[in-house]
């Protein structure tokens, strides 16, 4: 049986700072993350890692340039 947990709070380590987004803002690369579209995130050129959080649903994306941990 798989028992699912869903998470209640999410706290935001990364360093919004330090991504290098060049054809939009962080926001606009982060709401296409929370898309779920993996076509539009190959869209947001720069280096960066960014995470989503909707309700229970967290999705996060980065570059080969930024570590995720």
């Amino acid at each position: 049986m798989i028992h699912e947990e869903y998470v209640e709070r999410l706290v935001n380590l990364l360093d919004a700072d330090a991504n290098l987004i060049f054809n939009m803002t962080f926001e606009e690369a982060t709401e296409i993350v929370g898309s779920g579209s993996a076509e539009q995130v190959r869209q947001i050129d720069g280096q960066f890692a960014l995470v989503h959080k909707n309700g229970t649903c967290i999705r996060m994306a980065r570059s080969i340039g930024r570590p995720m941990r």
